[in-house]
């Protein structure tokens, strides 16, 4: 893994592109969804770049607002091929390390949307917090009997 500044190469533009290309296939993403990964480059934030390599090829890419007392993810896409690896995951367990590392109290994953298969995966990572309308933080917890109709439920965290 190597953290640095936002760029564009022919290896990140090609990994967006079947990236994009495979959630269109898999999950339904529309075809012309995905820009390219530019729009990542000019943020309000100091943005980082983490990039995933096996030996030289570059299997993710990840986009990470360093603020601060937190680091927020943006975005990560990664090869399909190597869906094995769960870079996903892999990704946020680096960011969960790092904010560590750094001091940080917080990662922030962005929003959470039930019924989405591209969103979901973040109530996997406990404990976890919901933004209420008046501006307080409240444990999230999924209600595994509600999961399945996509109704979740904010109730008090056990964690």
């Amino acid at each position: 893994m190597r953290v640095g500044a936002p760029s564009l190469s022919r290896d990140r533009l090609d990994l967006w592109v079947r990236f994009h290309r495979h959630g269109h296939e898999t999950k339904g993403w529309p075809a012309d969804a995905a820009d390219d990964p530019g729009i990542f480059l000019d943020n309000p934030f100091r943005t980082e770049e983490w990039t995933y390599y096996v030996g030289n090829r570059l299997i993710a890419v990840a986009y990470v607002d360093a603020l601060p007392e937190a680091l927020s993810a943006i975005y990560c896409y990664h090869d399909p091929t190597e869906g094995a690896r769960s870079l996903g995951t892999f990704n946020i367990l680096s960011l969960l390390a790092s904010a560590r590392e750094r001091g940080f109290p917080h990662v922030y994953l962005g929003y959470y949307v039930a019924g989405c298969r591209s969103l979901e995966y973040k109530r996997n990572f406990r404990p976890n917090e919901v933004l209420r309308p008046d501006g307080t933080w409240e444990a999230f917890n999924v209600d595994v009997r509600d999961e399945g109709a996509g109704r979740d439920r904010l109730e008090p965290s056990a964690d």
